[in-house]
C-alpha cells in the first residue's frame, strides 16, 4: 500500500490503518536522529508522544532506537506486548526522484539494511516514508529535505494519533 505526502491527508491513510488495526499498535519508530537522512522514525516518536498516542511509542528524538540498540529494543518490545500488533516506522531511500514523499505500508517484511548485519527486523507491519534519494554520482551518499522528512513525519502521526 502506497501513499503520498504531497496528495494524500492524514484521514486517507487512518482509513487504512483502521482496515488493518483494531487498535492503536504498538509503535517502533528507528532511526538516528544525527543523521538528517535517518530521522522520521525519531521523529515519529517525539510527534506521537506530544500527541497523545493511545499505546506505546518507543524511539523518539531523546531516546532513539538505532542499530546500536534495535535489537534489544526489538526483544523487548516483543515480550512486553505479546499479542499486541506492532507496527515499525523507519525511513528509506530511493534511487529514483519521483518516490520522494511517498509513504509505503508493508506487512510481514523483513527490510535489508547493511547497518543491521545480522540483526533481522521483525514486525507484523512496516511503515517507511521515503525522504530522501540515493546520490547518482557517489552511491554512498543521501540526500534529504529536512521539510520533506517532517511533512511525511507530520503526516504518518496525525494518521496514527487518530486512534
Amino acid at each position: 500500500m502506497e501513499f503520498s505526502v504531497f496528495s494524500d491527508c492524514a484521514q486517507n491513510l487512518f482509513k487504512e490503518f483502521s482496515k488493518i488495526f483494531v487498535s492503536a499498535p504498538v509503535v517502533l519508530c528507528v532511526g538516528n536522529p544525527c543523521f538528517e537522512e535517518d530521522l522520521l522514525g525519531p521523529l515519529v516518536g517525539s510527534t506521537l508522544k506530544k500527541l497523545g498516542y493511545k499505546n506505546e511509542v518507543y524511539g523518539t528524538m531523546q531516546n532513539p532506537i538505532c542499530a546500536n540498540n534495535l535489537f534489544l529494543a526489538q526483544k523487548f518490545v516483543k515480550k512486553i506486548h505479546v499479542g499486541q500488533k506492532i507496527l515499525v516506522v523507519d525511513a528509506s531511500t530511493s534511487q529514483n526522484h519521483e518516490r520522494l514523499g511517498k509513504i509505503v505500508l508493508k506487512k510481514n517484511y523483513v527490510p535489508f539494511n547493511p547497518n543491521l548485519k545480522n540483526t533481522k527486523l521483525r514486525a507484523d507491519f512496516f511503515l517507511f516514508g521515503v525522504s530522501s534519494v540515493c546520490g547518482q554520482i557517489f552511491p554512498q551518499m543521501f540526500y534529504a529535505k529536512t521539510l520533506l522528512v517532517q511533512k511525511i513525519a507530520n503526516l504518518i502521526s496525525k494518521s496514527l494519533a487518530l486512534f
